[in-house]
């Protein structure tokens, strides 16, 4: 049986967690897409642990080969594509459960997702500070496109009035959820790097 939830995460590690109750309740993951919907199958397998990776594999040759790898090791690569991705491994659990057994592999991994978030932050900063976004965030009236609303009266007024503010209100929502979306990858950013930070000065 297949099942689909629908899941956003700022934590990879709350998302690794959220992922094996899951799996303890007879669900693994088969496929994660961009939106946040996560895939299912059913198992009867259930001794097994989920890990989260996060690498830049560029090519398919790049992709197979880190698939191949992790396999000498017991982990059977489940989700993620190549390019900038977050990949999900499985494996029976022997009493190696983790990805990363010494302090420089995790704080390589906290890096990588440190330069991912900090990059992924540029797009929506950019088009916050597009002509329109700037205009909207500082006089919301901007987003009114009725030629001439402001300077109609009485019932012509309010009935253009009443007609556009559902299509502002969307102009208008359209920068604050690109400025909440930068925030958050600032603070994941920042997270990251002092979290491989923290783990560099324990070597």
């Amino acid at each position: 049986m297949i099942m689909r939830k629908f899941k956003l995460f700022v934590n990879f590690k709350k998302e690794e967690e959220w992922l094996n109750v899951w799996l303890q309740k007879g669900y693994e993951l088969i496929k994660v897409n961009r939106m946040g919907i996560y895939t299912f199958k059913t198992t009867e397998q259930r001794n097994q642990v989920i890990k989260i990776d996060f690498q830049v594999l560029k090519t398919k040759d790049h992709l197979e080969n880190y698939e191949a790898l992790y396999e000498e090791f017991g982990w059977r690569h489940i989700a993620g594509n190549k390019g900038y991705s977050h990949h999900y491994l499985i494996k029976e659990k022997d009493g190696q459960n983790v990805l990363f057994s010494d302090n420089p592999s995790e704080a390589a991994l906290y890096k990588r997702l440190a330069t991912y978030y900090g990059t992924a932050a540029i797009i929506p900063f950019v088009f916050l500070f597009n002509h329109n976004a700037v205009t909207y965030y500082f006089n919301p009236k901007a987003a009114y496109l009725t030629q001439g609303l402001w300077q109609m009266e009485n019932s012509d007024f309010w009935s253009a009035f009443l007609f556009e503010t559902p299509f502002a209100f969307m102009r208008i929502s359209s920068v604050w959820s690109f400025f909440i979306i930068t925030l958050i990858f600032l603070y994941n950013f920042f997270k990251y790097q002092t979290t491989a930070k923290k783990i560099k000065n324990k070597l």
